[in-house]
C-alpha cells in the first residue's frame, strides 16, 4: 500500500524561501540607490541656489568691481580646512560699510552657509574662461585668470573613508555658474 503525501517538501520550501530573500535583497538596494540619489541631487539643488546667490552678490557690488581687483576673486572655501578665523564687519545695514567691507562680509556669510548647508565642500570664486575640461568630461577647478568672473561648487558623493576622497582635487565642481557673460 503506498501513501500519497501532499503539500511542499522541505526542499522546496527552503528554495522559495531563498528566491523570497534575493527579491528583497533587491529591493532593499533600489531604496537605498534611490535615497542616495535624492540626497546628490538635494545637494545639486543647494548648490545652484548658493552659487546663484553668490553671483548676485557679486553683480550687485559693482562699487568693488570697478575699482579693480574684485576682494571676491581668489576666494577658495574648503570645509576640511576648518573654520574661518577672520571675522567680517557687521554689515546687515550696508549704508555702515564701504564696498571692501561688504563683499568681506558677503563672503563671510556665504562661507557660513556652505559649511551649514554642504558638508564636506568646496567652493572657489575666480576669473575662467574654460572652466570645463574636455579631456576629463568634468568641470575643474583650475583656473585661467581670464575671462567672466566664475562660482564654483563641488562635494564628495559620500562620506570620505579613504585618502583620495579627502583630497579636495579627488571630485571636481558640481556647479560652476557665470558672474558675467562669456566671451562670444
Amino acid at each position: 500500500m503506498s501513501r500519497r503525501y501532499s503539500g511542499f517538501s522541505l526542499t522546496e520550501v527552503l528554495v522559495s524561501i531563498v528566491v523570497l530573500a534575493v527579491g528583497v535583497l533587491g529591493v532593499a538596494r533600489m531604496q537605498l540607490n534611490a535615497l542616495m540619489s535624492t540626497r546628490q541631487l538635494a545637494f545639486h539643488t543647494t548648490a545652484m541656489q548658493l552659487a546663484s546667490e553668490m553671483a548676485d552678490k557679486i553683480r550687485a557690488n559693482t562699487v568693488s568691481m570697478d575699482e579693480g581687483e574684485s576682494p571676491f576673486l581668489g576666494f577658495d572655501y574648503s570645509s576640511n580646512a576648518g573654520d574661518s578665523d577672520g571675522q567680517a564687519a557687521a554689515c546687515f545695514n550696508a549704508s555702515r560699510c564701504n564696498a571692501r567691507q561688504l563683499a568681506e562680509f558677503d563672503i563671510h556669510e556665504w562661507e557660513k552657509q556652505m559649511r551649514a548647508s554642504l558638508p564636506s565642500s568646496r567652493a572657489r570664486i575666480c576669473r575662467d574662461d574654460a572652466p570645463w575640461d574636455e579631456g576629463m568630461r568634468s568641470y575643474r577647478w583650475e583656473c585661467s585668470d581670464s575671462g567672466p568672473m566664475v562660482v564654483k561648487i563641488g562635494w564628495r558623493g559620500r562620506a570620505a573613508n579613504d585618502a583620495s576622497e579627502r583630497n579636495d582635487n579627488a571630485f571636481p565642481p558640481a556647479v560652476v555658474m557665470s558672474v558675467g557673460a562669456y566671451p562670444a
